[in-house]
């Protein structure tokens, strides 16, 4: 079997960037202080590391950070439940009828590898309608540095399958350079689209194995995994 990581945020879905007016309301109410989010990327990174950047740019030390971080992520859940509609989402180009058609094929189990933390990732997920076709997967409330997530679900597939799954046959889905990295480090397989924030000629630099406009043809993909 071939295992398939999806990434969320401008892999699968965009959301108005109401994640980032969550982060900073979140941030203001556990905090006291106004947090400005300006210029600092959101992109390929995992929450908490996110969160840590903008209390470092509000002057908080390592130790208040620690302090209060984990309040700040429960709090960041809460806002996003508050202020998701499924209006705000936008499933990208093909990425319904893929996910569809990798949920049927009884050599692909597929997973999530994101940054967002698993509640948020299912907030947005359900709220596209897509929460049902993954019953597993790696987040950034597993791991802060994302490069340890492959290993992580990898485990969680092998429990929920009842197989072990391969390096080799890792397949995993993204749209940053970040992603890219990330499956090289593992060793997998990496397929990069560019439907996030981030161009053609800006990932080709990275040397995804697989790189798409978008998954309208997702035969490209198909191919791949037929290779694996």
């Amino acid at each position: 079997m071939k295992l398939v990581l999806f990434d969320i945020d401008g892999t699968i879905l965009k959301s108005r960037r109401v994640g980032r007016k969550a982060v900073a309301l979140a941030l203001r109410r556990v905090s006291g202080r106004s947090i400005d989010a300006t210029g600092v990327s959101f992109a390929g990174r995992t929450d908490p590391q996110i969160m840590r950047d903008l209390l470092r740019r509000a002057c908080f030390s390592e130790t208040e950070i620690d302090d209060v971080i984990i309040e700040c992520l429960k709090s960041y859940v809460a806002v996003l439940m508050q202020m998701l509609t499924p209006s705000m989402i936008t499933i990208l180009p093909g990425i319904q009828s893929l996910i569809h058609i990798l949920h049927k094929r009884s050599d692909v189990a597929l997973g999530l590898l994101t940054g967002n933390l698993q509640d948020t990732a299912f907030l947005k997920l359900h709220a596209a309608g897509l929460g049902s076709f993954f019953s597993f997967g790696a987040f950034g409330s597993d791991r802060e540095d994302r490069n340890e997530l492959p290993l992580l679900a990898a485990e969680r597939a092998a429990i929920t399958f009842g197989t072990q799954f391969a390096v080799e046959k890792t397949v995993i889905v993204g749209d940053t350079p970040n992603d890219i990295q990330c499956a090289a480090g593992y060793g997998a397989q990496s397929v990069a689209v560019c439907t996030g924030y981030f161009s053609r000629s800006e990932l080709d630099p990275f040397n995804a194995d697989l790189l798409v406009d978008d998954f309208v043809d997702p035969s490209p993909l198909f191919a791949l995994l037929d290779d694996l």
